[in-house]
């Protein structure tokens, strides 16, 4: 019989130097995973020389060109990992103390010195996946910067995070001997008295919320790399948009006010979506500023009930970041930093 994957995981970590390659010693957590955890891979361009001189195109003249990594691992996510986790997607090392433990993560910009991977020590964040090899090796995916975030909260479900990343390189070697795995899943239903939804300060029931955060990046080759060897720049603006699916009477004007309101400055709301369960364990997503993005429509749902899908999206005021989020648990603290 086929071993099919069987212990099969995800692992993420940090050396010192973008270009500095990470193997097993420098993990720092694992992520029990499921079918189709990840799409991860690498790719070498080929240098096609069209010679004339013959009919066939000559082997001798294909050369390997400018290596890249890309793809996206996707993942159920354990209380016990999130400051870790957060950590990667905001690029903050947060100050995590107290007890319950405690940390508030800021979106930081690439160019920010106390970025974790571009500011003032550059730094290499690489994953190794283990897919059940009989030779006991694993692939590491070095250099790697993530272009989109999504967390999805699903009714009766666990909260999904999906990371899509850009990477500079892959390497193969020795499998972590004996990974350790939070398991503390974090899901829906949690029987928490609050809502996980609100818009403006109002709290609304929602069958779905979906947080997506893009943070386009390109890869900087010198004309001598096959690989990057400076961090990757942004190459565009960062978007943070929350898309949710609500149920409010009818005769609710805050919710009808929502819908008629034009997507213009002067109708901004932040959205916040917390979860909250029993215990410390505690997560808040604040996304500031939110305009609601055109064509959306309540449609009947039942006597006296409406129903619609939204999309936010989050803006910077000046002031404030344009998202940030509140950590809280018994556990786990981010590791530290190289």
């Amino acid at each position: 019989m086929a071993r099919l994957g069987l212990g099969a995981y995800i692992a993420f970590g940090y050396v010192a130097g973008y270009t500095t390659d990470g193997t097993n010693a420098a993990l720092d957590f694992y992520l029990p995973v499921e079918g189709g955890f990840h799409n991860l891979q690498g790719e070498t361009d080929r240098m096609n020389f069209e010679n004339l001189d013959t009919y066939d195109p000559l082997r001798s003249m294909q050369f390997g060109g400018q290596k890249r990594v890309s793809g996206s691992v996707t993942f159920r996510a354990p209380w016990g990992a999130m400051a870790d986790i957060l950590r990667m997607i905001t690029g903050h090392n947060a100050t995590i103390a107290g007890a319950p433990l405690l940390g508030d993560f800021t979106a930081l910009d690439p160019n920010a010195t106390a970025h974790i991977l571009w500011g003032t020590t550059k730094r290499n964040l690489f994953a190794e996946v283990y897919t059940g090899s009989t030779d006991g090796n694993s692939t590491f995916y070095q250099g790697l910067a993530i272009t989109q975030a999504t967390i999805n909260f699903a009714a009766a479900d666990y909260v999904e995070i999906s990371l899509t990343f850009l990477g500079r390189g892959v390497t193969r070697g020795a499998k972590s001997a004996a990974p350790a795995f939070k398991r503390d899943l974090m899901k829906t239903p949690v029987g928490s008295a609050a809502r996980l939804l609100s818009i403006g300060g109002t709290q609304y029931r929602s069958n779905s919320v979906g947080i997506t955060i893009d943070t386009p990046y390109s890869h900087n080759y010198d004309v001598a790399d096959d690989e990057p060897s400076t961090n990757p720049q942004p190459d565009g603006k960062r978007s943070v948009t929350v898309e949710v699916d609500i149920e409010a009477a009818d005769t609710d004007a805050t919710f009808q006010s929502l819908l008629e309101t034009p997507e213009t400055a002067g109708s901004e709301k932040d959205v916040v979506v917390t979860l909250n369960p029993s215990g410390n364990d505690l997560l808040t997503f604040t996304l500031k500023d939110c305009l609601l993005e055109p064509g959306v429509e309540a449609r009947p749902e039942g006597v006296g009930l409406l129903r619609a899908t939204m999309t936010f999206t989050a803006h910077d005021d000046g002031a404030v970041p344009i998202y940030d989020v509140s950590l809280q648990n018994n556990d786990y603290a981010s590791a530290t930093l190289p």
